[in-house]
């Protein structure tokens, strides 16, 4: 090693400082202050010395221009500048640059610097970007920004690879910006017909023979539109790419949008065959880098409200600490393009923050998520508000998962979780179909809440939690003291042999603990290993029985006797004048001691308003009046009571009082599980005809209900061969009075 570069390790060693409470991140020094100059035996340090040409492999102390390894760029001195005069700079797949606080790393005008994909940036100082940044993307990886407490200037090129599978995705660009911020001018490769790149667009309705920035931008074709945004718990397609008539762009001057499209080709100015085979492609957009600390504001319009959000960074993030504010459930909803899901295209998976795992894990059925899958850079997701209250979704650059960061697991509570896979051979090969989740801690809540992840549901296989009237992918509750029971329901299976894989996690904290699988079908029980993994093998036939609410887990600690917990199967609330009467029944009715009726005006706070012994007798059903009901919003719930002091809550129902607009109207929306929930708010006493009608303008479903008049809930299941897509909601009572609402059946595209 020449001199120069010897004397230059010393001083750097020299210079070091000890810094509290810090950590290594990134291949960086982070600590309570910024990031301190690093010496080379940390990493291939820039020298400040000599001249600018960040290219010059005699400019960095190993003698080499940094390649799968640590690089820094400290403060002071000469820092490096990338000119069209040395040529354009590539950052090898695999290494980490790190421009240290007060470090610069310029790109002149005409200069580019490349990361490749798996390369990475971190920028505590500040890169002065006059040229172009580009980000790639391939089958390999993505290259990403770390985490930073600095700044990139200029336009940033960020590409997102997408293999060669015809499904739909979740997609954003980590961009912001107001000028050339189409989805057709960025996605659409601005009509330029490149190898590889952009994604062709259609649609039946808007499209066009020759696609360009001047119309919709899409091609003709196809039943559906093939670029949707969410809104209003529904999904709408586009008319065109461009931003036109108040349609979005892919990202606007503060932040980035999300979309759901259906990839199967790149860009070809509208001469793709859509029904080909499909092509891996690569979407390529530039605009400014989202960077730093930032903030989604949502604003619901109803409770129970689904938002489609964008993550923000060119990296992807930890779903686990991400922070929320507002009323916003704690469960996440992704779309898994890799999954055989429904018609191949896909299915949802659903992320739990409390247990920081999926309900679906594996490499079955496609799917590569596993326990420490982050949030993908270009990746969106639902999240649920539970109010229609603003509420926000904060990235801060803390959330960046870099590498093989593991995200499970960092919360240092008990979280005990029980898995449950539905798995079926297909092909000589077992594969996962869907999966659900039980999770168990101290503060669970026994009633279902917003926190409880209703099932998004698959057009194939689909298990659930069932709780009260609902079925839950994530279901919480408290940890099990005493004795607890999962309901388990399967539903479009097919005359097979299927085997329901059965994981316990973290139960050991909790002695003599056993668990018990139950199937109804064939009377059999099973005991199970709490703390490893359990396989049922059983089969699916013609009887109904068969499949349906045929399982349950029960489980006990301690204790001699098996008696199951009562099963809440119905529960409705119905306006009476200026009171509220509530009806509920229950079945596996066994030695109850009450129930309490609790009431609410924020779906938070209850309060104990009657008390009924119980009949102890399956199948029962009670009633209770509330003569104090508010204008506004009731919520009502049941808490039973065993005679050894175990207490279970049904799930909540709403009346809603008061001088408003007439409507009837659905939730959740998108239906799930074929049951429409209708509420009647301010209608008048009678029998109603309800229908279903598709788009084209046909009846698939009718059906009636008797109303008590006002307001009121009640629920109506609908047959299960009824197509998943959209459909108009007609309700006609006795004189002829039409209301009608646009709802979704089964989440499908």
């Amino acid at each position: 090693m020449k001199l120069y570069k010897i004397l230059f390790a010393i001083q750097m060693f020299l210079s070091i400082t000890i810094i509290t409470n810090a950590q290594y991140s990134g291949g960086i020094v982070r600590g309570d202050t910024s990031v301190l100059k690093v010496s080379s035996f940390l990493g291939n340090t820039w020298l400040t010395n000599l001249t600018s040409n960040f290219s010059d492999p005699n400019n960095w102390s190993n003698g080499n221009f940094p390649n799968i390894e640590t690089a820094f760029i400290p403060s002071g001195g000469t820092q490096p500048i990338i000119a069209a005069s040395s040529g354009n700079a590539i950052i090898p797949q695999n290494t980490n640059i790190n421009i240290l606080s007060g470090g610069l790393l310029t790109i002149n005008a005409g200069s580019k610097l490349t990361l490749n994909a798996e390369a990475s940036i971190f920028v505590d100082g500040s890169v002065a970007n006059n040229g172009s940044l580009i980000l790639k993307s391939d089958a390999i990886g993505t290259a990403s920004v770390g985490i930073s407490t600095g700044s990139i200037s200029g336009n940033v090129t960020v590409e997102r690879y997408i293999p060669a599978k015809r499904a739909w995705r979740f997609l954003s660009t980590p961009l912001k910006g107001n000028i050339n911020n189409s989805i057709f001018y960025n996605w659409q490769n601005n009509d330029l017909i490149v190898p590889n790149y952009g994604v062709e667009i259609w649609s039946p309705t808007n499209g066009v023979a020759d696609p360009s920035k001047t119309n919709a931008g899409m091609m003709v074709g196809g039943s559906s539109t093939s670029i949707k945004q969410y809104l209003n718990n529904s999904w709408s397609s586009l008319t065109n790419t461009n931003g036109l008539s108040s349609q979005p762009t892919l990202f606007d001057a503060t932040t980035n949008n999300a979309l759901c499209v259906f990839v199967t080709a790149p860009y070809n100015n509208g001469n793709t065959n859509i029904n080909a085979a499909a092509v891996a492609t690569t979407l390529s957009a530039t605009g400014n880098l989202i960077m730093g600390t930032h903030t989604k504001s949502l604003v619901p319009t109803s409770s129970g409200q689904y938002l489609l959000v964008a993550n923000p960074y060119a990296s992807s993030v930890n779903p686990s600490s991400i922070t929320l504010s507002g009323n916003i459930a704690s469960n996440f909803y992704m779309w898994d393009p890799n999954c055989v899901g429904s018609y191949n295209v896909g299915q949802y998976t659903t992320y739990s923050r409390t247990a920081q795992t999926y309900n679906l894990v594996g490499v079955g059925s496609g799917s590569l998520y596993n326990n420490s899958t982050a949030i993908q850079s270009g990746q969106a997701f639902f999240v649920q508000v539970n109010d229609n209250q603003p509420a926000t979704v904060t990235f801060n650059e803390s959330d960046k998962a870099i590498g093989s960061k593991n995200i499970f697991r960092t919360n240092s509570g008990i979280v005990q979780v029980m898995r449950h896979t539905l798995r079926r051979n297909i092909g000589g090969t077992l594969l996962n179909l869907d999966g659900a989740l039980g999770i168990f801690y101290d503060g669970g809540n026994a009633a279902v809440d917003y926190n409880d992840a209703i099932k998004f549901s698959n057009s194939t296989e689909n298990i659930v939690l069932r709780s009260a009237n609902g079925s839950y992918s994530i279901e919480e509750r408290p940890l099990i003291t005493d004795k607890d029971t999962l309901f388990i329901r399967i539903w479009n299976t097919q005359q097979s042999a299927y085997t329901l894989e059965l994981t316990g996690e973290n139960f050991t904290n909790t002695p003599g603990l056993t668990a018990t699988l139950k199937d109804a079908y064939t009377n059999t029980n099973l005991p199970l290993s709490i703390t490893d993994t359990n396989r049922y093998n059983f089969t699916v036939d013609a009887n109904a029985a068969s499949t349906g609410d045929r399982f349950m887990i029960v489980f006990k600690a301690n204790e001699a006797d098996g008696t199951l917990p009562v099963q809440f199967t119905n529960i409705n609330a119905t306006q009476k004048g200026a009171a509220v009467q509530i009806n509920w029944k229950v079945a596996t009715e066994q030695n109850i001691k009450q129930y309490v009726v609790e009431k609410s005006t924020n779906a938070r706070n209850f309060i104990t308003i009657a008390t009924q012994a119980a009949n102890n007798i399956d199948n029962s059903s009670y009633n209770a009046m509330d003569n104090s009901s508010i204008n506004g919003s009731n919520y009502y719930r049941i808490l039973s009571t065993d005679n050894s002091g175990k207490q279970q809550y049904s799930n909540v129902a709403v009346v809603k009082i008061g001088k408003k607009e007439n409507n009837i109207s659905v939730y959740p929306n998108p239906i799930v599980e074929n049951k429409l929930n209708i509420h009647l708010q301010n209608v008048s006493k009678g029998n109603y005809t309800i229908e279903l009608i598709n788009t084209s303008g046909i009846s698939v479903f009718k059906s009636y209900l008797q109303h008590e008049g006002a307001s009121g809930s009640q629920s109506i299941h609908i047959p299960t061969n009824i197509s998943s897509g959209n459909y108009v909601l007609k309700a006609v009572d006795e004189q002829g009075v039409v209301f009608t609402e646009k709802v979704v059946v089964g989440n499908k595209f």
